[in-house]
């Protein structure tokens, strides 16, 4: 099989893990700020879970986690406290936030880039393993972009020297810490091709869930009933009603950005399954975690589509 999906707690479900057994870990956890007055939105994840993930990754492995402007630092102390390096923060910029009673307008989300410490030299570290590193060469963006290259070796001391090295790279940009998407326009180029999860996005797989007849989605609400209800004449509409949604080809570039080839990449807060998703697309194994029973369905949903016929067995990172 090459995904695992539980329908669980987290802290329960993830010690059921091998010791560094996982590749990365790209997750989407609640950013503890009661969103839409959702119970599980009511803090960020404690230091245990992160814990947890620390162990079950390999030494080296790399963790991406979103969180809200507000509570970024809470986020990222916590993960820090569970033992993690922290590396570095990437800001996604987007141009579709709605303001709120008088609040500035969200426009951003950071993401926490950290790392599990090496086990012995960096040498060794990626000899075992195959991780500590960023896979940078499969995450340049876009195609045609240029980069900053010095032929001579060493460190730029001017800008103007940089800047006469200016040369096109056919691979693309080399990747940044910021990304955004097509809503905002920079002129300098594009950092990344994306926009916030459109309806198609949301709701693709979902048709193949419909006709195995394992759940129907009313409009507005949560899941309910069986797909024959759709004959009853009820107002009902099969869709993905989670409402925090990522966009796929945000999610396939940060999988893609701390996973080699063939990696297993992990997810504690599934969601509706976007990070899933994407790794099916990616030809990544995958993991995910979701203790919503009704978010946890449309997840499998998605997930499973990504996937089609393609076969990987994850049994031997499983413990009994």
């Amino acid at each position: 099989m090459n995904f695992e999906l539980y329908n669980g707690d987290c802290l329960v479900e993830l010690k059921k893990l091998v010791d560094n057994s996982i590749d990365s870990c790209v997750t989407d956890p609640p950013y503890g700020l009661s969103f839409m007055g959702n119970s599980w939105d009511y803090d960020v994840p404690s230091a245990d879970i992160w814990r947890e993930v620390l162990r079950v990754l390999k030494p080296g492995g790399h963790l991406l986690a979103f969180f809200g402007s507000r509570t970024y630092h809470r986020g990222a102390i916590k993960i820090e406290d569970a033992g993690f390096e922290i590396r570095d923060q990437i800001m996604w910029l987007y141009g579709t936030g709605f303001p709120k009673a008088g609040n500035l307008k969200p426009a951003h989300e950071p993401i926490v880039v950290a790392r599990k410490p090496f086990d012995g030299s960096r040498k060794d570290n990626l000899s075992q393993y195959g991780t500590g590193g960023l896979n940078i060469e499969e995450s340049r963006l876009p195609e045609g972009a240029k980069k900053w290259t010095n032929p001579r070796g060493g460190i730029w001391k001017t800008d103007k020297e940089a800047k006469a090295e200016l040369v096109d790279n056919p691979l693309g940009r080399y990747p940044a810490n910021v990304i955004h998407d097509d809503a905002i326009d920079i002129p300098e180029g594009r950092f990344f091709y994306s926009a916030k999860a459109s309806k198609s996005d949301r709701d693709e797989g979902l048709e193949q869930f419909l006709a195995k007849k394992i759940v129907t989605f009313q409009t507005g609400g949560g899941a309910s009933g069986n797909a024959s209800s759709l004959s009853a004449g009820r107002n009902t509409e099969y869709k993905n009603n989670h409402p925090t949604v990522k966009p796929t080809d945000l999610m396939k570039y940060l999988v893609k950005l701390v996973t080699q080839k063939g990696g297993i990449v992990l997810d504690p807060f599934m969601g509706s399954g976007t990070t899933g998703k994407a790794c099916g697309f990616e030809g990544y194994k995958f993991i995910g975690i979701e203790r919503d029973k009704d978010y946890f369905e449309i997840a499998q949903a998605r997930v499973e589509h990504a996937y089609n016929s393609q076969t990987c067995n994850l049994e031997e990172f499983f413990t009994d």
